[in-house]
């Protein structure tokens, strides 16, 4: 990155998510119990392939589940937001929906995810003059911290 250096943070991947309060009325113990789901799409997405629930379940290798049914948004943080609100189950990034796990309000379902590619991950960017400059110093360490605490919850 051109004079500047770099912190690695994390990639992103797409995870299956949903409300606690669904999970009790409907309990999902393998992917193939997605069949009694609503789906939540997000129509926007990123990078130059489209990560969705037809790649997800071919993934899982998982057919007895219709790809498209489901309920499509136009935005992933709306999708977000009813996969907490019990609507269904969502495909969206890790990154997203990160602090709703950790609070409780979402649960990520399974282990495998899709990654978003290889272009897509976060890193922290500063001049190497500034590396020991006491603030960006203690931001380095205060994100490297949280990212830390963040891979390890998920």
């Amino acid at each position: 990155m051109g004079g500047l250096e770099t912190d690695y943070l994390l990639d992103e991947e797409f995870i299956p998510v949903a409300s606690p309060s669904l999970l009790a009325h409907k309990p999902v113990a393998k992917p193939a119990d997605l069949a009694r789901h609503t789906l939540l799409h997000r129509d926007e997405s990123p990078g130059p392939l489209p990560l969705d629930w037809a790649m997800w379940l071919q993934a899982a290798e998982v057919d007895n589940v219709d790809p498209e049914r489901g309920i499509r948004y136009s935005m992933e943080s709306m999708a977000i937001q009813a996969a907490v609100d019990g609507h269904g189950i969502a495909l969206v990034s890790n990154v997203l929906v990160a602090a709703d796990i950790e609070a409780g309000r979402l649960i990520k379902l399974f282990d495998l995810g899709l990654p978003a590619g290889r272009d897509v991950a976060y890193y922290l960017a500063y001049a190497p003059r500034r590396r020991r400059h006491p603030r960006v110093a203690a931001f380095r360490a205060w994100i490297l911290n949280e990212v830390s605490q963040s891979t390890r919850l998920a």
